[in-house]
């Protein structure tokens, strides 16, 4: 069985690092090789394309995909994809040859809507966002255009029907109603959003979640972490965290900004990480870890923190939260998307009604000042359900399933 997975990107991002961790759950099972757009590392087992036509517009091409939407709204701030250009991609797939591919994050010019739809072989889509089954937008909060036809899009600020939307949407179904694709999602949130999409609606949806390293993302001594990183060992740290964490408006910073109004000023700190100093004036003091890469240092600032708050308005299954709970860090978050699938029990955390911030404060207190009794209960729970192994299994048993269908 010979696998090739995909992303656009190979580190930056949530996807990128769901995918890396796909991978590596895999890497001992099966023949599975990675294909990127943009390429990072030096690594054999990384593809990308090495034509001379891609090298030369490679830092064109996320200006060259925008360009639909840019002539048709001027707004920046929803991020929305349209995918109609294609980059060369197609061609290294069909002479890797691969027995599945298995796609993740696949806009900036990975592949176009008509690349996906010829292939002829088994796709796996895991869905990260809810690109893949819209007119282009990644976030679909309270519009449901998506169930029936795109038009009128929030994302593009239009009010008609006949929009880039429905265009990009028309274009999926006409590329992809006949083909196989297999949908995964890390959330039942999310899969609920495919099933009653009209792309998506006849095709196989599984759940299984992105899993995580739980020998390395495990609990480590608090106060050793904190003379680690120069912090204070008799302080409460509430720790926030994404990439692009303040400039990100879905990441909710300004509800949790509102929210540490109502806790105790005066032994509180905020620790950021995936974002720089940006001048912020908080009430609090604040310390940016700017972005980590290092995951051991990524470790030591879990277990160094008293909470890990995700006021997100919107998340799928978020990666922070899983890495939080396995290193004995409790979390907050609102009720929205996959968080409720992960906050089943008080010992993992607690949810919030969305977006009340006064009672996100109450329960970032509550959490902070709870026992530390349960620290390897929450390592135990994400070792459980999203450990490597539990989720490999998941997607061995899907692709050898795909492929005895095939025969």
């Amino acid at each position: 069985m010979k696998i090739l997975i995909a992303n656009t990107l190979e580190q930056k991002g949530g996807a990128a690092k769901a995918t890396q961790r796909i991978l590596q759950s895999l890497k001992d099972k099966v023949d599975i090789n990675l294909l990127v757009a943009y390429k990072e590392s030096n690594k054999d087992e990384i593809m990308t394309n090495e034509s001379i036509c891609f090298n030369t517009l490679k830092n064109l091409i996320p200006k060259i995909d925008a360009i639909p939407k840019l002539l048709y709204s001027k707004d920046r701030k929803r991020p929305f994809s349209s995918s109609l250009f294609s980059f060369g991609f197609r061609n290294v797939v069909n002479k890797f040859k691969p027995d599945i591919l298995h796609l993740n994050y696949t806009n900036m010019g990975l592949f176009s809507i008509k690349d996906i739809g010829n292939f002829n072989i088994p796709i796996v889509w895991t869905l990260h966002d809810a690109w893949p089954f819209t007119g282009g937008c990644h976030l679909v909060r309270d519009c449901k255009n998506y169930v029936n036809h795109c038009g009128n899009c929030p994302a593009l600020c239009s009010n008609r029907d006949n929009d880039l939307s429905s265009y990009v949407l028309s274009q999926k179904v006409k590329y992809w109603k006949d083909r196989d694709i297999t949908i995964v999602c890390p959330s039942n949130w999310m899969a609920e959003n495919a099933r009653r999409s009209t792309l998506f609606k006849n095709n196989r949806i599984e759940v299984i979640p992105n899993p995580i390293d739980t020998t390395l993302f495990k609990p480590k001594d608090k106060y050793e972490c904190r003379r680690e990183l120069g912090l204070d060992t008799k302080k409460k740290y509430v720790l926030f965290g994404a990439v692009d964490a303040l400039k990100d408006k879905n990441k909710g910073f300004k509800y949790l900004r509102k929210a540490l109004e109502k806790t105790d000023k005066e032994n509180v700190e905020l620790i950021v990480f995936g974002s720089d100093n940006q001048g912020i004036e908080l009430s609090i003091p604040i310390k940016y870890m700017g972005y980590v890469e290092d995951e051991e240092k990524l470790v030591s600032i879990y277990s160094a923190c008293d909470v890990t708050a995700v006021p997100s308005k919107s998340e799928n299954l978020p990666n922070v939260m899983i890495e939080s709970l396995a290193c004995g860090t409790p979390v907050v978050g609102f009720r929205v998307g996959g968080i409720p699938s992960i906050i089943k029990h008080d010992y993992l955390g607690l949810m919030v009604e969305p977006y009340n911030v006064e009672e996100l404060g109450e329960k970032i207190t509550t959490v902070s000042n709870c026992s530390r009794d349960s620290i390897q209960e929450r390592h135990g729970y994400v070792k459980r359900n999203y450990g490597y192994n539990i989720v490999s299994d998941k997607y061995l048993r899907l692709y050898r399933d795909l492929l005895k269908e095939k025969l």
